[in-house]
């Protein structure tokens, strides 16, 4: 995903939303005196207001605004087209915004490190999944690390971040496809859906992006923490329940002036990048 500065374009406020948590963050915001309260509303393209991007009838050019809308407005992607899936239900529900992850999602759009600390079901997985379940399906050529104190739970959340990418529009689940080199040209490349498996996985790869997600876990012991963290250049890094984490100042230790060097680099090539830390 570039963020490179780009001619100013005209930025409206979809106030037509379905999205009632969205609207009600803007009274919310208003009640505590902030100014700039209602840029998640933005919407760069009016063609799209009113429309349902899981609409069965879209146009193919509806399709292509709606894709190019999420790609230059990640507000409007989590607003719009991000479902999350109910316990009790097989309806997944609208993505809920509260203070909590719009904080996440406004530092991470200005490449800033974050922590979050909420009680325990307030949607902390959730909105962090999001978060890199958008970079993952819309960043390029990026290695991203999910990092926790144990393999089933980095497994837990990397299924997080592609179960809600299964629910998208089914023009955006790019993450199922697979590339597959042709046998007679080795220079065309076209792409398959990937086989189903119910095995819980330690990454996932987006081959139409080429993006990586990397799973790891410090271990227990100061050697291992350090390992875990050494060499880790991933542009986006998400650290979750630090204080469960053995030697968790060891494995930051060794994998943030690596990060340093990387997000240097990313920022002249105009890409993401930032370091979110959920407890």
């Amino acid at each position: 995903m570039k963020i490179a500065n780009k001619p100013r374009m005209k930025v409206y406020r979809d106030y037509s939303t379905k999205n009632i948590s969205f609207l009600k963050m803007t009274k919310i915001l208003t009640k505590l005196g902030v100014k700039n309260n209602d840029f998640f509303l933005a919407l760069r393209d009016t063609d799209l207001i009113g429309v349902d991007p899981f609409d069965p009838f879209l146009t193919d050019d509806m399709k292509t605004k709606i894709v190019h809308e999420c790609f230059t407005n990640k507000f409007y992607y989590f607003r719009e087209c991000l479902r999350v899936s109910q316990k009790g239900s097989n309806t997944p529900v609208r993505y809920q915004l509260h203070l909590g992850n719009l904080s996440i999602h406004f530092l991470r759009w200005m490449n800033l490190n974050s922590y979050l600390e909420l009680p325990r079901q307030c949607g902390k997985s959730i909105g962090a999944a999001a978060e890199f379940g958008y970079d993952f399906l819309f960043a390029e050529n990026s290695e991203m690390g999910v990092f926790n104190y144990n393999n089933d739970m980095v497994k837990t959340n990397i299924e997080r971040i592609t179960q809600m990418l299964d629910l998208l529009p089914h023009f955006m689940r790019w993450h199922t496809l697979e590339k597959v080199a042709d046998k007679d040209n080795p220079d065309l490349v076209d792409f398959k859906i990937k086989p189903k498996s119910n095995a819980r996985k330690m990454s996932a790869t987006m081959d139409m992006r080429g993006n990586l997600i990397k799973g790891k876990t410090p271990g227990i012991n100061k050697s291992r923490a350090d390992e875990a963290g050494r060499g880790a250049t991933m542009l986006h890094q998400w650290w979750d329940e630090p204080c469960a984490i053995r030697n968790f100042d060891i494995a930051v230790g060794a994998a943030f002036p690596s990060y340093v060097t990387a997000s240097r680099e990313a920022r002249k090539n105009g890409a993401s990048y930032s370091i979110m830390i959920t407890s």
